[in-house]
Order: C-alpha cells, then sequence, then structure tokens
C-alpha cells in the first residue's frame, strides 16, 4: 500500500449485533459503519483506502486504567497492528 493514504474505524461487536446491554450503543455503530462505507465509495478513487476493522474486545490503551480487566484478558495495540 506504498503511497496511499489508508482511514481505518475501528468499533465492537456490539455495534453488529446491538440489543440487550448495548441498545444504545447498537444503532450508533452501525451508522458508523455505514459512513465509513460511505467514505469508502466516494475516497476511493482518490487512492484513499477506507477500512472498516471489527475489534471485539477490550483494548489495552497506555495511560487508561480499566481495573476490572486483568492484563492478560484485553487485547495489546501492537498484536492487533500485527495482524
Amino acid at each position: 500500500m506504498a503511497g496511499q493514504r489508508v482511514r481505518r474505524v475501528s468499533q465492537c461487536h456490539g455495534g453488529r449485533e446491538g440489543g440487550g446491554s448495548v441498545r444504545a450503543f447498537g444503532p450508533a455503530k452501525f451508522a458508523l459503519r455505514r459512513l465509513v462505507q460511505s467514505l469508502a465509495r466516494d475516497l476511493g478513487p482518490q487512492g484513499i483506502h477506507v477500512a472498516w476493522v471489527n475489534v471485539d474486545g477490550v483494548i489495552d490503551v497506555p495511560g487508561r486504567d480499566m481495573p476490572q480487566f486483568m492484563a492478560e484478558d484485553m487485547l495489546k495495540l501492537e498484536a492487533i497492528a500485527e495482524t
């Protein structure tokens, strides 16, 4: 992808399934997914790749304190970038 511009947007499982404890969260994430699809169609001809990525888990962000999760249960940014 050398020379190309890339934009990525991530979201979680709640944006795909909705319902349950994510009733309000689901529609907003669904709208984000549709926005990304629209951007991909509009910007693709200009060589800008727009991707929607589903990251289904808690991401271990440096500096963010989330005591309810153990370190080994969170996704590492480096591991996500490699896959």
